[in-house]
């Protein structure tokens, strides 16, 4: 939710093969659902904030461009509008592996704790720069929360600048970190006060390699994939382009006229069905940038909210569970080894389906409620 659904998955697969590693040799099968639950709990709990997956960026950035004078979707908008269903679909997740892999089978898999407890002992008590971290990432979800008004509260945007972005908030916050020193910068008193077992960080590296600050820049320009951006700027400029030149027009009354007058309902279960596959076959940020404006105006031409039309077509694009190349946390999967395509491809085809039906059922039923009138 507050950091990408592929930074999340780089997080959890060490701790996750070395968890399976040391399971008995017939849990097979446990072993490759619980590798391949880590690629759709990622993108799954991605879609409920702005910044958990790159389509929800895409989203923002197009409502954004073609309804400029309309009231901005904050934060915690979007929030209450995405959070409920990444909840349920997280929710229908684990009752399904509950059922498949733990409730219902003969040979019941035996988790041993003492690999946890272990775990949690050798990393030993919080250091200085980790709580540094937790600090930031605390004031940082509290400003996303609060920018925008919620009741009579006015937000703390308007005191500030109305136009800040929830990416501007993020780069505010994560500037600091540059300058911020490192243990081992820290004067030898405050070294005592916070206890040397908290600065041990510092030993990792020595001589000209340590860090010097939280964030080093050195680090982030060899480590950071600079190219996203121009992925980013170019999905933004293929939206623009699409409108501008009329294919989304074209497009979208050629959508139109496919559903005919069969109404909101036929056209949620058509685009859900049509996204959810299509972003299989491309990333989903490109599902998201084609769709979004073709959607939105097939919407507009029925008589329906393009807004929430283009919400669904956000939701839908995260919804890549079957192949690799689909999303980043798939990538992730299917790198360690432990499952091939093939097994990703049929557990994921069971995940759309229900993806599907979940989704639509929810853009019927309570997104139109949680969304409101922002077009």
């Amino acid at each position: 939710m507050w950091i990408s659904n592929t930074a999340t998955a780089l997080c959890l697969m060490p701790l996750v093969l070395e968890f399976v590693d040391q399971l008995p040799a017939n849990q097979a099968t446990f072993k490759k659902a619980i590798v391949l639950a880590i690629a759709w709990i990622t993108s799954i709990g991605g879609m409920a904030t702005s910044v958990g997956t790159p389509t929800n960026g895409v989203f923002l950035d197009q409502y954004e461009s073609f309804w400029p004078g309309a009231k901005g979707m904050s934060f915690e908008h979007f929030l209450l509008c995405a959070a409920p269903l990444s909840l349920l679909l997280l929710f229908i997740l684990w009752l399904v592996f509950c059922c498949f892999f733990i409730w219902f089978r003969d040979d019941k898999v035996k988790i041993d704790l003492e690999f946890f407890h272990e775990r949690r002992r050798k990393l030993g008590p919080m250091t200085y720069e980790e709580s540094v971290l937790v600090v930031v990432w605390g004031l940082l979800v509290l400003l996303w929360l609060t920018a925008s008004p919620i009741g009579s509260y006015p937000g703390w945007k308007k005191s500030v600048a109305e136009d800040l972005s929830s990416g501007v908030i993020g780069l505010m916050l994560t500037l600091p970190l540059f300058v911020i020193p490192c243990a081992s910068q820290l004067p030898k008193a405050f070294k005592q006060r916070l206890g040397l077992q908290r600065c041990l960080s510092e030993s990792f590296l020595i001589g000209d390699d340590a860090p010097k600050n939280i964030l080093d820049w050195d680090a982030v320009k060899e480590a950071f994939q600079w190219e996203i951006i121009f992925v980013f700027g170019g999905g933004s400029m293929l939206a623009d382009g699409t409108v501008r030149s009329g294919l989304a027009g074209t497009l979208a009354e050629f959508l139109a006229d496919t559903c005919g007058d069969s109404g909101f309902f036929v056209l949620v279960i058509f685009v859900t069905i049509l996204v959810c596959f299509s972003t299989e076959v491309l990333s989903n940020m490109s599902t998201m940038t084609i769709f979004g404006p073709i959607v939105a105006r097939t919407a507009y031409l029925q008589g329906i909210d393009p807004v929430l039309m283009m919400m669904l077509v956000a939701f839908a694009s995260s919804t890549s569970f079957m192949l690799p190349t689909a999303s980043g946390p798939n990538m992730v999967v299917q790198a360690s080894g432990v499952i091939t395509v093939k097994e990703m491809v049929i557990g994921g085809m069971f995940m759309n389906v229900v993806a599907i039906v979940f989704i639509a059922i929810y853009t019927i039923a309570a997104l139109p409620f949680l969304i409101g009138s922002l077009s």
